[in-house]
């Protein structure tokens, strides 16, 4: 009697994992009661804290005691920002896919609601955005005087007026900013509480953009992969990113959506796209433009120099209606010096070589850029992600400048925690964390920042492409 043959087994590539299959090892409503009560949690460490980070820098009695001030402030600043990371792991629980995007998504716009309606702290900034966007609506080039010139004695009576610095000083902000300012005074009343609340449209946009490159970046496992939950989460209760833009106001956030557009259609293989929404962010915040070496593929000339030439073309365009101020354009950059420097490479430099460095910070800055763009360009970390190529490149030129704040980084965060870019994520919960209240900046602040950093550098050495992306969140 003839036997039938048994078919053979197929070859499985994946390893044999011993362990027995269990596809939800814990109780999916004890994670969704948990993360209630860490999203409560998290609400009441944002505004606490944020109540208590204006107290202690604007005058209180708890700035002279060290204890208190690390009850008050930078307790719930650290436990806040812990708990951003926790709920972006629990939120996997709900097993509704767009729950696990509307969820975090609904709370963060509930904080930054929240932030926008409560006065500024830490900096007036927003008021110089307010007078720009004042000068503007009245035909006035903001380049063309300093707030004080005798010229602008009539709009100098004014609610702001009182508060707000650096009214010698000429202006700082590039030429799509100043656009911005006008336009925003224009449809609202330009108070600060408007202002911030047109930044909560800003932010819905950069959330929707987001998800859009999340879902650009991995088309076929974003429905399944958890990491792309965990990412969004994090995007949207991220606290140093919530409490800068909604809480300080700060221009930085309008250069996000177009740093995501530039990303996008990068992926989508779009480099005059790209060029021009990088002139647009660099527009806004100038060192945006330090991330081209991070989106380039530097064998594809053509589309290099497609980037460069969009590039050029939109900033021209953008300054053509402030020519008239003549010189007033690049002024600011002429009398940079002489702001005191607080980078981190002035607390050890200035200390190690002595005041010879800041003469020549600005060459610091040039070199340290070149040399990012030489590891990104000709060595092997350019086969790192982009999103880590942009975040390592970006924070090669803040901390190679001798002036350094918080919210510098908010425009770079979306790639920090796209590409799980450590030192990045850390420098901005420590900045805020030690900003202006002790004197231990370099332990708390940059020693670990520059560990991570080097370590992201180092690590492009032996790539792994089959590797999955590192997970911020673990």
């Amino acid at each position: 009697m003839r036997m039938k043959r048994r078919p053979a087994r197929l070859h499985d590539p994946r390893p044999h994992d011993p362990r027995p299959h269990n596809p939800r090892p814990h109780n999916p409503r004890l994670q969704q009661t948990l993360f209630c009560v860490c999203a409560a949690l998290y609400i009441a460490c944002v505004t606490y804290g944020f109540h208590a980070d204006e107290s202690l820098r604007i005058g209180s009695s708890l700035h002279l005691d060290r204890s208190a001030a690390a009850l008050t402030d930078a307790l719930p600043w650290g436990l806040a920002c812990a708990l951003a990371f926790l709920l972006s792991r629990l939120v996997t629980a709900f097993r509704c896919r767009w729950v696990q995007f509307a969820l975090p998504a609904g709370i963060g716009l509930c904080v930054a609601v929240w932030l926008a309606l409560q006065p500024i702290a830490l900096s007036m900034d927003v008021l110089r955005y307010l007078w720009d966007g004042r000068l503007m609506t009245h035909g006035i080039n903001p380049y063309a005087y300093v707030p004080a010139d005798p010229h602008l004695a009539a709009l100098q009576h004014w609610r702001y007026w009182g508060s707000m610095n650096w009214k010698q000083w000429p202006e700082a902000y590039p030429p799509l900013a100043q656009l911005y300012f006008g336009a925003i005074a224009l449809v609202t009343n330009g108070t600060v509480r408007a202002y911030k609340l047109v930044l909560i449209l800003n932010g819905i946009v950069s959330a929707a953009l987001f998800y859009r490159v999340l879902r650009a970046r991995q088309p076929a496992a974003f429905a399944t992969d958890r990491r792309v939950v965990h990412q969004f989460a994090l995007f949207a209760l991220f606290p140093p990113l919530l409490v800068e833009t909604y809480g300080g106001g700060h221009v930085d956030a309008l250069a996000i959506p177009w740093m995501l557009l530039a990303w996008l259609w990068t992926l989508q293989h779009k480099p005059g796209r790209m060029g021009f929404a990088i002139a647009m962010a660099a527009a806004i915040k100038l060192y945006p433009v330090v991330l081209f070496a991070a989106l380039w593929d530097i064998r594809r000339k053509r589309d290099v120099a497609k980037s460069l030439a969009a590039f050029f073309v939109t900033w021209t365009v953008l300054c053509l209606p402030f020519l008239g101020a003549g010189r007033g354009l690049i002024a600011y950059f002429h009398d940079v010096g002489a702001i005191p420097y607080d980078g981190s490479i002035s607390i050890v430099l200035t200390n190690w070589i002595g005041p010879w460095f800041l003469h020549h910070a600005t060459d610091f800055v040039f070199l340290g850029v070149c040399g990012a763009w030489a590891l990104a360009l000709l060595t092997k970390a350019r086969h790192l992600p982009l999103e880590r190529k942009a975040s390592l490149l970006g924070l090669t030129f803040l901390l190679a400048s001798p002036l350094f704040h918080p919210w510098y980084l908010v425009s770079l965060l979306p790639f920090a925690i796209g590409g799980g870019e450590m030192a990045a994520l850390w420098l901005a919960v420590a900045s805020h964390w030690v900003y202006d209240e002790i004197d231990q900046e370099l332990l708390i602040q940059y020693l670990p920042t520059y560990a991570w950093y080097i370590a992201g550098w180092v690590g492009a050495r032996r790539p792994d492409r089959t590797r999955p992306q590192v997970d911020v969140t673990l």
